[in-house]
């Protein structure tokens, strides 16, 4: 019934309304208009975001989640109900919107230097994860490469560094990305096991080096290639 009552307001609300809804949607979290207006640029120029908003804010379609902050967002329902309505592929669609959610996080990314706290780290993950859903994934990987598996890591996010190589893993084109991405999922291994795959990528990484003449590379996989074999007691092959 909820579905049906969204369905029928959303469908009476004028063209700049149901773009704005349906940019919210993409972003699926509370964003400030900024992220709204960008991402909406090359589809409704001229957009008076402001009163559409207004707009949508007087029939209750969207709301002020924090207005010190000034973001806006959906209720889960109308969430969902909007995303899916979109097309999933074309110059409008999924696609194209979740690329310009990615640029837009893109251009709030804090200074390398602050990224010490998960806080700092948030406009990168929000990027790759954009990215992925719009099938950019030579771009999320190198998103991914970045952020630094190492990084997350040290911070105690280790399984969620593994799972963001593992949307990657196989999906890359670029030969020295999908080398890199190779020894970040081997960090990866390394830091939560199993230890046997870490040294599995790691050698995969070092043929890939190798044949790409990259020795910085190849004397990296072959240091942790040693301190992965100690860690397990193989003292001959360490």
């Amino acid at each position: 019934v909820v579905e049906d009552v969204f369905r029928e307001g959303i469908n009476r609300l004028g063209e700049d309304e149901q773009r704005v809804v349906e940019a919210l949607a993409v972003l699926g979290q509370p964003v400030p208009s900024s992220a709204i207006d960008f991402l909406l640029q090359p589809f409704v120029p001229g957009l008076d975001l402001p009163a559409t908003l207004r707009r949508l804010g007087r029939g209750q379609i969207v709301r002020a989640v924090d207005r010190v902050k000034g973001t806006w967002g959906l209720h889960p329902i109308d969430q969902d109900f909007a995303y899916a309505r979109l097309p999933a592929s074309g110059r409008y669609s999924r696609k194209s919107l979740h690329h310009r959610a990615a640029e837009w996080y893109a251009t709030v990314r804090t200074p390398r230097a602050t990224w010490v706290t998960a806080g700092a780290l948030e406009p990168l993950l929000r990027e790759f994860d954009h990215l992925i859903k719009a099938d950019l994934f030579d771009d999320a990987a190198a998103v991914l490469l970045e952020l630094d598996a190492d990084a997350l890591g040290r911070m105690g996010n280790a399984p969620r560094s593994l799972a963001m190589h593992l949307q990657v893993h196989g999906r890359i084109t670029v030969d020295r990305i999908r080398m890199l991405a190779l020894v970040g999922l081997a960090h990866a291994y390394r830091h939560i096991g199993p230890v046997e795959q870490a040294i599995a990528c790691y050698r995969e990484a070092l043929a890939m080096a190798r044949a790409q003449q990259d020795v910085a590379v190849e004397v990296e996989a072959l240091g942790w290639i040693g301190e992965s074999s100690r860690r397990l007691g193989r003292l001959n092959d360490a």
